[in-house]
């Protein structure tokens, strides 16, 4: 890093974590929430989202994957310029969080307009997800320059094809926990990971052996391209289904 504190990154990361998650907190939780709250009904709570924990668990694993193959595959230059983009491009992902969580119990209030805010949250998160692609392909080399010092900056294609799975993720923020999810659509959302995986993994061994660390961001974008297409394909189904509302009111309450 520039300034020569390694410690800037982490903290930076644990800054904006809880300032969301508190912000979220302050507007959204009651104490009432908390009431009646006992270890057997948090294991049951816990219990009967096991099919979500199951899609964070395999998405998490995913995630981890991509610096740990790239270190392998990549030269040290390509390995450095990847590292440097995957940090950027985690930081963005915090937005993404910020505003999918944000829009959640909005979109699944069973009193709401359902079709209106689940095509609201998907335009507002493939916005958001645009803008972070142009950032990220055209200040990315900067930034991480800025951040990480001037030897260890990412290059232009590397934060382009990770702008690119920015915008993917955001997108499937939208579709997975907005739309499918309320459609009782789990295991489509669980299919889609695991078909990104199978894709992801090898595109990013391959690619990053051929291209360093361009290939390895090309890699998890093809990864992601797989996960945005099939749960796409289910939510445009979910467009011409009349029944839809009707079953994110029964979910939702």
């Amino acid at each position: 890093m520039t300034t020569g504190q390694t410690i800037i990154y982490p903290a930076a990361l644990l800054v904006l974590g809880l300032a969301g998650t508190l912000l979220f907190n302050a507007h959204h939780a009651h104490k009432d929430d908390f009431q009646d709250l006992s270890f057997g009904r948090i294991i049951r709570e816990i219990w009967a989202l096991r099919a979500g924990a199951g899609i964070t668990l395999a998405a998490g694993s995913y995630a981890s994957t991509p610096i740990i193959i790239v270190q392998f595959m990549a030269a040290s230059g390509g390995l450095a310029a990847f590292v440097s983009a995957e940090k950027l491009y985690r930081i963005g992902l915090l937005a993404t969080a910020a505003l999918g969580n944000s829009l959640q119990g909005w979109v699944s209030d069973f009193a709401g307009d359902h079709a209106r805010r689940r095509k609201y949250s998907l335009v507002a998160l493939s916005g958001l997800g645009l803008v972070g692609w142009l950032l990220l392909a055209v200040a990315g080399p900067w930034a991480t320059a800025l951040l990480f010092s001037e030897a260890l900056a990412a290059d232009f294609w590397t934060c382009f094809w990770f702008g690119l799975s920015f915008l993917l993720v955001c997108v499937t923020s939208s579709t997975g926990a907005h739309w499918l999810v309320p459609a009782k659509r789990m295991r489509t959302v669980l299919t889609s990971t695991i078909a990104g995986a199978v894709v992801g993994v090898p595109a990013m061994i391959v690619l990053a052996d051929l291209m360093g660390g361009p290939g390895g961001a090309l890699g998890l974008a093809l990864g992601e391209i797989v996960v945005t297409a099939i749960q796409m394909l289910v939510v445009l189904r979910l467009l011409k289904d009349p029944d839809t509302n009707t079953a994110s009111k029964q979910a939702a309450s």
